[in-house]
């Protein structure tokens, strides 16, 4: 449905038809009466606000072609992408191409507005990198995983993985809510764990994965996976997992016969693919790239569960100088005042863990935020750069951050 006003009046009628049926009156004229009273602007709708956007200016290149021109990206890049992340028939907008350029040597900061294509901006560079490091990789011999359709024991999703492709959080993603945290996991469903994206990896990367993982409260299962008192598999945990875990199958098997609406698939968890589903299994190989919200990573620089997914990343970055651990800061605008000090002591202790405040690991951060509302006047002001270095840590100028936001291209005149 492309109509907005359309999209308004049906989800309009829907809450109202909630109300009328969850919270029913006998009497006709009362029934009509709290309809008018709700049916009204500002109680339980506001009327829809249009703006038209102009499109932002194109760089008039496509993926596969800013591969080959960008130094440090893969060639397969364009290849890879168009399996999910980026369509081939598109060109990059402007913006995306220089933060795609920038993200190679430099910070990056992406202020363009709503709608401009920033999530792919920073997913790219951090896909670039996997596919780069990938190469390295070992084949996989992927086995079957699906423990928990019988009564026999946890089996770790990542357990047969050869030891060469050393498992650690290359990637963290980090949101002020988990609302956000959900619309990510739809993309990188859709980028890194497509049947078609599966084939290519199986093809071009020995059948490994791109692995990633939500890791916030709603994660399966809390608690240890042993019982600390009797020193076994504490069997109410995991009886519980494989109940929330039969519940997800169940759920994508009935999505795969739906085949008039594929899309859903994105809104549900493969069980045979790249996602990492719980928590235990994160503990023990951390995903490549890790989505959670602020308030979680202070649970996880705290607890002794997460200790070890901290020190892997941390083996992973002294393994080689070039490996390039990359921390995205999506909705960088709210993080302000008390707020803002808190996450920015956080960042700091999370550098510290890693060892990336050692000078010697310091060049091995990479930092990548996004902010459709960041104040325009400060993109290369010396406040502009005076907040990223509080926030941040770091020394924060033009040779070590690049702000870019988008520039539209207005249509022209007759």
């Amino acid at each position: 449905m492309n109509d907005p006003y359309r999209v308004f009046e049906t989800l309009k009628d829907h809450y109202l038809m909630y109300i009328e049926s969850r919270f029913a009156l006998r009497h006709s004229q009362l029934r009509q009466e709290r309809r008018d009273l709700l049916d009204q602007d500002e109680h339980l709708y506001r009327e829809p606000h249009i703006e038209f956007v102009p499109p932002y200016q194109s760089s008039h290149k496509k993926l596969a072609e800013a591969a080959l021109e960008i130094d440090g990206l893969p060639d397969e890049l364009g290849d890879f992408a168009h399996h999910g992340l980026f369509e081939s028939k598109n060109s990059l907008y402007k913006h995306q191409y220089e933060a795609i350029e920038a993200a190679q040597n430099k910070h990056v900061v992406i202020t363009a507005g709503t709608g401009s294509g920033k999530t792919e901006a920073f997913l790219i560079p951090v896909i670039a990198r996997l596919l780069e490091e990938s190469k390295r990789w070992p084949t996989n011999n992927l086995r079957p995983w699906a423990w928990w359709q019988g009564n026999g024991s946890r089996i770790s999703q990542r357990g047969n993985e050869p030891r060469q492709r050393q498992a650690a959080i290359r990637t963290l993603i980090l949101y002020p809510m988990n609302a956000l945290v959900e619309d990510q996991m739809q993309r990188l469903r859709k980028a890194l764990d497509s049947d078609e994206a599966h084939e290519w990896l199986k093809n071009h990367r020995g059948n490994n994965r791109f692995y990633f993982g939500r890791y916030t409260g709603q994660t399966p299962v809390s608690g240890s996976e042993i019982n600390p008192v009797t020193n076994r598999p504490n069997t109410n945990k995991i009886d519980k997992l494989r109940s929330e875990l039969q519940d997800m199958d169940r759920t994508m098997q009935s999505i795969k016969r739906d085949s008039e609406n594929a899309e859903k698939r994105n809104f549900f968890p493969c069980m045979d693919g790249g996602e990492m589903l719980t928590r235990w299994d994160m503990q023990s190989h951390p995903p490549d790239i890790l989505i959670t919200n602020y308030s979680m990573l202070n649970i996880m620089l705290l607890r002794d569960h997460e200790q070890g997914m901290i020190d892997q990343t941390r083996a992973w970055i002294e393994s080689d100088p070039n490996n390039i651990f990359t921390l995205v800061i999506d909705e960088l605008h709210m993080y302000r005042g008390t707020q803002g000090t808190e996450v920015a002591y956080l960042i700091r202790k999370l550098l510290h863990r890693l060892g990336l405040s050692d000078p010697k690991h310091a060049h091995q951060i990479r930092f990548i935020a996004a902010s459709a509302s960041l104040e325009q006047n400060a993109n290369g002001s010396r406040n502009g750069y005076q907040y990223l270095s509080e926030f941040f840590g770091v020394a924060a100028n033009e040779d070590t951050f690049e702000i870019i936001g988008g520039t539209h291209e207005l249509p022209a005149q007759d």
